[in-house]
């Protein structure tokens, strides 16, 4: 189901509440950077760790994927104070916080800043398989769905989508409708009709 009214959402919430223990949560906190543009509001760590602990009860499930910045000297090893803030912050929400590299790489304006997470929250949702029976992915990319199809066909896992309106993939949707993803949750409707539920 592609969830949108409160009483849709609340449904969803009780039904999997007594499921918190086999739940995975992982934060593709780059795609969700990005949500903030087509929302109109920041989505910050804190609350996406009330939204992460309301799917998963342990924080060893509730996992946070992110950038590591530390500026464009591959030898430095001083992390950069936003880096720190925002492992911080997720270790604060209830975390497991996963952090990557920044890669600077020299264009003629300057530098261009890569970090990607997909193969780390791939390889967690393999390496971890055993430990749930749920995937809740904060995420919009269509690039996850060859992974999620194999999880859910081959090991029988639920996967469930929340991401931004406009910002959400058509693989995901075609994986909707294929049923390999049970339920998408959009990221608005967890903001606007359900803002201060979960305080």
């Amino acid at each position: 189901m592609i969830a949108r009214t409160p009483q849709e959402i609340r449904a969803l919430f009780d039904r999997w509440r007594s499921h918190r223990g086999r739940t995975l949560v992982a934060i593709d906190h780059s795609n969700v950077r990005r949500w903030q543009d087509a929302l109109g509001w920041e989505v910050s760590v804190t609350d996406l760790g009330h939204m992460a602990s309301l799917f998963a009860g342990h924080a060893s499930l509730r996992r946070f994927y992110c950038a590591a910045d530390f500026g464009p000297d591959w030898r430095s090893m001083d992390l950069r104070d936003h880096s720190k803030e925002l492992i911080t912050a997720a270790t604060a929400s209830g975390f497991e916080a996963i952090a990557k590299r920044v890669k600077y790489i020299r264009e003629p304006e300057g530098y261009a800043m890569k970090c990607d997470l997909d193969i780390e929250i791939v390889t967690d949702l393999f390496a971890m398989k055993d430990a749930y029976d749920r995937i809740v992915l904060f995420s919009g990319d269509g690039d996850f769905v060859p992974a999620l199809a194999h999880l859910n066909q081959e090991y029988g896992k639920e996967i469930v989508v929340i991401g931004a309106a406009g910002r959400i993939g058509r693989e995901i949707f075609d994986a909707h409708t294929s049923g390999v993803v049970s339920t998408i949750i959009y990221a608005d409707d967890l903001k606007h009709q359900l803002d201060g539920w979960w305080s």
